[in-house]
């Protein structure tokens, strides 16, 4: 994991990505068990289903409802347990999809869902905490994902990838996508460095506060949903706010 970062060097980190760039690379492969509640979502096919997500107990992943939108229980499953999203770990299947009701389509508002396992997934992997993305403002974060590595790349990774970021807040976040789209309280930012960001494949990834390891958010959308090529803040699902939601629905 990204170690703790001050807050001038932080501060410092920020002013200097906020300029225009002309690619997007994505991440570096991640250790074996950096994250290992993350999930690969995977097509009935098996084929990937460009999304990731996290286990928050034995029989329930947490991913953005973006990520499961026209999906039914009987097309996806998941691989968890494993860092590639081919091979290892367990491939589990869904009884059930909880998309929350308000998710918006245009605005990428409340963007969870919960997907319920037919069947617990096996005892030795872990679960996630979920945390509090205050916590990581002005601080590292780091995003996980099979998403593409370069965006004029087509074939996504095999093996888990991470992305070191600082956290940032909605003040900020919302001044930086301002007349693009709105930044709500359901959601947190991060930035990472010049060129690079989440790109195709990452959602419903986990944001994890490099303090304390807990997930304080899911990969929800980013300059990847844009024509601009200028630096923009990605977008994060807040998980602190959806706690409740979460507990609520969760198997």
């Amino acid at each position: 994991m990204l170690k703790s970062i001050t807050y001038v060097s932080s501060l410092c980190l920020l002013l200097s990505i906020a300029q225009p760039i002309h690619a997007l690379d994505g991440g570096t492969e991640a250790p074996a068990n950096a994250a290992p509640y993350v999930a690969a979502l995977l097509s009935s096919d098996d084929a990937f289903n460009k999304c990731a997500g996290v286990l928050v107990t034995p029989k329930t992943i947490l991913t953005t409802a973006s990520c499961v939108q026209n999906q039914t229980s009987s097309s996806l499953k998941a691989r968890v347990g494993s860092s590639d999203r081919t091979t290892g770990g367990t491939v589990v299947n869904f009884n059930k999809i909880i998309q929350h009701p308000k998710y918006n389509t245009k605005t990428w508002d409340f963007d969870i869902a919960l997907l319920s396992l037919s069947e617990a997934a096996p005892d030795n992997v872990p679960l996630a905490t979920i945390g509090n993305f205050s916590a990581a403002i002005g601080s590292g974060t780091t995003m996980y994902g099979w998403g593409l590595t370069n965006y004029t790349h087509t074939e996504f990774p095999k093996k888990l990838q991470k992305l070191d970021a600082v956290g940032i807040t909605d003040t900020w976040c919302a001044e930086e996508w301002k007349g693009l789209h709105s930044i709500s309280n359901r959601m947190v930012c991060d930035w990472p460095p010049v060129e690079k960001a989440t790109w195709e494949g990452d959602k419903g990834g986990p944001v994890v506060n490099t303090l304390d390891g807990s997930v304080v958010g899911l990969i929800s959308f980013s300059i990847y949903e844009t024509e601009r090529k200028k630096a923009l803040p990605d977008v994060h699902t807040n998980l602190e706010y959806f706690n409740s939601w979460i507990k609520a629905h969760a198997a």
